[in-house]
Protein backbone atom coordinates (compact mmCIF):
# COMPACT_ATOMS: atom_id res chain seq x y z
CA UNK A 1 0.00 0.00 0.00
CA UNK A 2 3.01 2.49 0.88
CA UNK A 3 4.53 1.41 -2.75
CA UNK A 4 1.21 2.40 -4.49
CA UNK A 5 0.91 5.56 -2.71
CA UNK A 6 4.74 6.93 -3.30
CA UNK A 7 3.83 5.68 -7.31
CA UNK A 8 0.66 7.51 -7.20
CA UNK A 9 2.80 10.56 -6.16
CA UNK A 10 5.12 10.20 -8.26
CA UNK A 11 3.00 10.05 -11.11
CA UNK A 12 1.33 13.35 -10.00
CA UNK A 13 4.69 15.23 -9.41
CA UNK A 14 5.97 13.77 -12.92
CA UNK A 15 2.36 15.39 -14.44
CA UNK A 16 2.70 18.59 -12.86
CA UNK A 17 6.77 18.69 -14.45
CA UNK A 18 5.17 17.78 -17.50
CA UNK A 19 2.22 20.64 -17.36
CA UNK A 20 4.65 23.00 -16.37
CA UNK A 21 6.93 22.11 -19.17
CA UNK A 22 4.41 22.68 -21.72
CA UNK A 23 2.89 25.96 -20.20
CA UNK A 24 6.99 26.94 -20.35
CA UNK A 25 7.54 26.11 -23.95
CA UNK A 26 4.70 28.37 -24.64
CA UNK A 27 6.83 31.45 -23.17
CA UNK A 28 9.35 33.18 -24.76
CA UNK A 29 11.78 35.44 -22.32
CA UNK A 30 14.51 37.93 -22.84
CA UNK A 31 16.93 38.37 -20.56
CA UNK A 32 18.26 41.66 -19.59
CA UNK A 33 22.09 40.76 -18.93
CA UNK A 34 22.12 43.52 -16.29
CA UNK A 35 21.61 41.49 -13.32
CA UNK A 36 21.96 42.86 -9.34
CA UNK A 37 23.39 40.03 -6.57
CA UNK A 38 21.58 40.67 -3.04
CA UNK A 39 22.07 38.73 0.21
CA UNK A 40 18.87 36.60 0.60
CA UNK A 41 18.26 34.15 3.52
CA UNK A 42 21.33 35.02 5.34
CA UNK A 43 19.61 34.50 8.41
CA UNK A 44 17.78 31.30 7.92
CA UNK A 45 14.15 32.72 7.51
CA UNK A 46 14.26 36.74 5.57
CA UNK A 47 14.04 36.69 2.05
CA UNK A 48 15.13 39.36 0.01
CA UNK A 49 11.85 38.96 -2.30
CA UNK A 50 8.22 39.18 -0.95
CA UNK A 51 5.88 36.56 -1.75
CA UNK A 52 8.75 34.71 -2.42
CA UNK A 53 8.24 31.32 -3.92
CA UNK A 54 10.63 28.74 -5.54
CA UNK A 55 11.44 25.92 -7.35
CA UNK A 56 14.76 23.81 -8.70
CA UNK A 57 16.07 22.39 -11.33
CA UNK A 58 18.88 20.69 -12.09
CA UNK A 59 18.39 22.06 -15.67
CA UNK A 60 18.03 25.78 -13.72
CA UNK A 61 19.24 28.54 -16.52
CA UNK A 62 17.88 32.86 -15.96
CA UNK A 63 15.29 31.72 -18.93
CA UNK A 64 13.79 28.96 -17.31
CA UNK A 65 13.17 30.66 -14.07
CA UNK A 66 11.88 33.68 -16.11
CA UNK A 67 9.67 31.76 -17.75
CA UNK A 68 8.77 29.78 -14.62
CA UNK A 69 8.05 33.50 -12.62
CA UNK A 70 6.30 34.59 -16.02
CA UNK A 71 3.90 31.67 -15.40
CA UNK A 72 3.45 32.20 -11.91
CA UNK A 73 2.37 35.65 -12.25
CA UNK A 74 5.05 37.48 -10.20
CA UNK A 75 7.17 40.38 -11.92
CA UNK A 76 10.20 39.58 -10.18
CA UNK A 77 12.77 36.88 -10.87
CA UNK A 78 16.31 35.72 -9.13
CA UNK A 79 18.03 33.02 -8.86
CA UNK A 80 20.58 31.53 -6.16
CA UNK A 81 22.76 28.85 -5.43
CA UNK A 82 22.57 27.32 -9.11
CA UNK A 83 19.17 25.41 -9.22
CA UNK A 84 17.09 27.74 -7.38
CA UNK A 85 14.21 29.99 -9.30
CA UNK A 86 12.77 32.69 -6.82
CA UNK A 87 10.00 34.37 -7.59
CA UNK A 88 8.17 37.18 -5.90
CA UNK A 89 5.58 40.13 -5.99
CA UNK A 90 8.45 43.15 -4.76
CA UNK A 91 11.25 43.71 -1.97
CA UNK A 92 10.44 42.22 0.90
CA UNK A 93 14.11 43.07 2.65
CA UNK A 94 15.93 45.59 0.97
CA UNK A 95 19.51 45.04 1.30
CA UNK A 96 23.12 46.49 -0.16
CA UNK A 97 24.23 44.73 -3.34
CA UNK A 98 26.97 42.10 -2.95
CA UNK A 99 29.32 40.46 -5.35
CA UNK A 100 28.76 36.88 -4.17
CA UNK A 101 26.90 36.13 -7.43
CA UNK A 102 29.52 33.63 -9.10
CA UNK A 103 27.92 30.21 -9.09
CA UNK A 104 27.30 29.05 -12.37
CA UNK A 105 23.83 27.84 -13.76
CA UNK A 106 23.29 24.00 -13.28
CA UNK A 107 21.77 24.10 -16.67
CA UNK A 108 23.99 26.80 -18.70
CA UNK A 109 27.48 26.78 -16.94
CA UNK A 110 28.29 29.92 -18.87
CA UNK A 111 25.84 32.22 -16.88
CA UNK A 112 26.00 32.86 -13.27
CA UNK A 113 22.51 31.82 -11.06
CA UNK A 114 23.32 33.57 -7.65
CA UNK A 115 25.23 31.87 -4.86
CA UNK A 116 25.31 30.86 -1.39
CA UNK A 117 22.75 32.99 0.16
CA UNK A 118 23.21 34.85 -2.91
CA UNK A 119 20.35 35.75 -4.85
CA UNK A 120 20.43 37.15 -8.59
CA UNK A 121 18.07 39.45 -9.64
CA UNK A 122 17.62 40.36 -13.13
CA UNK A 123 14.20 41.75 -15.35
CA UNK A 124 12.73 39.67 -18.45
CA UNK A 125 10.58 40.69 -21.38
CA UNK A 126 8.44 37.74 -21.56
CA UNK A 127 5.52 36.93 -24.12
CA UNK A 128 3.12 34.47 -24.55
CA UNK A 129 0.20 32.83 -23.17
CA UNK A 130 0.89 31.07 -19.96
CA UNK A 131 -1.67 29.05 -18.38
CA UNK A 132 -3.81 29.67 -15.61
CA UNK A 133 -2.36 30.00 -12.13
CA UNK A 134 -2.90 26.40 -10.96
CA UNK A 135 -2.38 25.88 -7.42
CA UNK A 136 -1.97 22.38 -7.13
CA UNK A 137 -3.36 21.18 -3.69
CA UNK A 138 -2.42 23.79 -1.77
CA UNK A 139 -6.34 24.80 -0.58
CA UNK A 140 -8.77 22.77 1.59
CA UNK A 141 -11.10 22.80 -1.08
CA UNK A 142 -8.29 21.16 -3.88
CA UNK A 143 -7.20 18.70 -0.82
CA UNK A 144 -10.58 17.66 -0.71
CA UNK A 145 -10.80 16.01 -4.52
CA UNK A 146 -9.72 12.90 -4.81
CA UNK A 147 -7.00 13.58 -7.20
CA UNK A 148 -4.93 15.35 -4.49
CA UNK A 149 -5.39 12.61 -1.88
CA UNK A 150 -2.46 10.03 -2.09
CA UNK A 151 -4.45 7.38 0.58
CA UNK A 152 -7.65 7.67 -2.36
CA UNK A 153 -5.53 6.32 -5.23
CA UNK A 154 -7.69 3.73 -7.07
CA UNK A 155 -5.75 2.39 -10.02
CA UNK A 156 -4.84 -0.98 -9.79
CA UNK A 157 -0.87 -1.47 -9.65
CA UNK A 158 0.88 -4.67 -11.60
CA UNK A 159 0.83 -6.15 -8.42
CA UNK A 160 -2.91 -6.51 -7.40
CA UNK A 161 -3.69 -8.70 -11.17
Amino acid sequence: ELFDMVESASMFATFALMLITVAQSQISCTINPRTTCFPDFVDGHTRYLQDDTSSSSPAMTKQLCAQTCFQAGMPYSGVEFATECHCGTGIAAPAKPISKCTTPCAGNSSESCGGTDAIEIFTAECTGRPLPNYKGCATDLARSFPYCNCLLYTSPSPRDS
